[in-house]
């Protein structure tokens, strides 16, 4: 039971409009506003990791419930960092020594497609500060949502617009799979024998990914 509810904000930011037509355009919209998308905890540092969509690129943030402080952990000053990075949807991830593996999802719309790199999949060492780029699966295409099985080191995801899921080998350092599924799933999930489920068809059927035989099962 919830004995106690606090509100913590990055920014005090208001607006009469609630639509984000002029977010590209409006300087005060794309530095002030940030939406959480994407939370995890660190029990190694006591610290609260926030994916976020801001138009100004500014994508993670690190809370410290103790002192109910935010701190901007610098997104827009990684290298690869480009203006259609515009946030972390259901996209962060972390492993057993407290790295983070993020990927970056966009807002612009098609006319646009063909001028964004595609989103990445990235970490982050609280410990350094560091980012490092590991991949950008689909060129043009950004990343809806990853799923990290830490045993196997891979990383599993959708892109958008186009639906397809994808399969990252950390240790390969290489995507493994990539497939057009005409569907797209929110939060993934690896079981225990390591097999990816997520879902195909606009019937959202599940289909399931073993990594040991490379190879998709799509069930009905």
């Amino acid at each position: 039971m919830f004995k106690e509810v606090r509100r913590h904000a990055i920014t005090e930011y208001r607006t009469e409009s609630r639509t984000s037509a002029d977010s590209w355009a409006d300087e005060a919209y794309r530095r002030e506003y940030h939406a959480f998308t994407s939370l995890v905890w660190s029990p190694k540092r006591k610290k609260l990791y926030c994916g976020l969509t801001n138009f100004g690129n500014d994508l993670l943030w690190e809370f410290d419930p103790a002192g109910g402080t935010f701190k901007d952990l610098g997104y827009r000053q990684a290298g690869f960092c480009e203006p259609f990075d515009i946030k972390l949807h259901r996209s962060l991830e972390i492993d057993s020594r407290g790295v983070l593996y993020g990927a970056t999802s966009c807002l612009h719309g098609i006319e646009k497609r063909a001028e964004g790199p595609g989103g990445k999949v990235f970490s982050y060492d609280p410990e350094t500060g560091q980012y490092r780029l590991l991949a950008i699966p689909k060129s043009r295409d950004y990343i809806q949502t990853i799923s990290l099985d830490e045993k196997r080191a891979m990383i599993y995801g959708f892109t958008y617009p186009v639906f397809e899921f994808f399969a990252y080998s950390i240790g390969e350092n290489r995507v493994r799979y990539c497939e057009y599924q005409e569907s797209i799933v929110h939060v993934g999930a690896v079981d225990d024998r390591g097999r990816y489920w997520g879902t195909w068809s606009s019937r959202h059927h599940l289909f399931s990914y073993d990594p040991a035989e490379n190879r998709v099962t799509y069930h009905q």
